[in-house]
């Protein structure tokens, strides 16, 4: 039995795993849920924290599609401090500073 569960284990373990581009192996992590952010000062420094892990500091996705992705997570007064601003790689720095005041 305990071979087995061992042997389940190993086997899940090794399912979550894969080669990046350097060939080191990495473990897949289960999809992160970054909660919205509504404009309260309080809750900015822990959305920023959380966006900035998985989105803004990722060279892999480009500044179009981080906007897209901040606009995705902003509401109420967050979103409003956004709105006069177009889709463009030039506004997406405008748009963090925008947001954090």
């Amino acid at each position: 039995m305990l071979v087995y569960y061992l042997s389940s284990i190993t086997k899940t373990f090794l399912q979550n795993l894969y080669t990046d581009a350097t060939g080191s192996a990495r473990v897949k992590l289960p999809k992160l849920s970054i909660r919205p952010f509504r404009g309260e000062l309080t809750a900015w420094t822990t959305f920023w924290d959380c966006y900035e892990a998985a989105i803004h500091k990722n060279t892999s996705v480009s500044a179009i599609d981080k906007f897209n992705y901040l606009r995705s997570l902003l509401e109420s007064t967050a979103l409003e401090s956004i709105s006069g601003l177009t889709l463009t790689a030039a506004n997406y720095d405008e748009a963090g500073r925008s947001t954090s005041t």
